[in-house]
């Protein structure tokens, strides 16, 4: 997000899912209806790149989670309707598992601090401070505890886009 737009980009690695959950819940829809409902679904916080939704729309129809159909638009113009096929129902269900995992993993380290006041780490990777442990590792109910190596620094995490079908 910028100081001068109260919109930001989509996330990379989202778009696919947000399309394919649009036609879920719409049906056949040409790519500026889904741009429009993507936007309107994210209360116009997002804003869709269609430099970026056209090339998406394409792949997902290559891959076979979509099929496209050549129409007449509201307006009167021509326009490429998309639809969900079986198989991009399978990967929708596929892709919303796992983001939901993911979502579950990141809410774990995005609760509050107060959940964890009280609780006790041990070891020499939570050495940030405290006093000394019988183990002889440092003990500490600070967090977040970051191993000596990051020194504070975030580590990149990586999840899987799609489970090996």
């Amino acid at each position: 997000m910028t100081k001068t737009s109260s919109k930001t980009d989509v996330w990379q690695g989202t778009l696919a899912l947000m399309i394919l959950k649009t036609l879920e819940a719409l049906g056949p829809l040409h790519g500026y209806g889904v741009a429009r409902r993507i936007e309107q679904t994210s209360g116009d916080l997002l804003a869709i790149n269609y430099g970026t939704l056209y090339p998406q729309l394409m792949k997902l129809e290559q891959e076979g989670y979509i099929a496209g159909e050549w129409g007449v638009s509201e307006n009167g113009r021509k326009a490429k309707f998309y639809r969900l096929t079986r198989t991009g129902r399978t990967r929708l269900a596929s892709a919303t598992q796992d983001w939901e995992q993911a979502g579950a993993i990141m809410a774990k380290f995005l609760a509050p601090k107060e959940a964890y006041i009280g609780r006790r780490r041990r070891g020499p990777l939570f050495s940030s401070g405290g006093s000394r442990s019988a183990g002889g590792g440092r003990e500490t109910s600070e967090w977040p505890h970051y191993p000596p190596h990051l020194d504070g620094k975030q580590e990149r995490l990586t999840f899987a886009a799609s489970k090996a079908t």
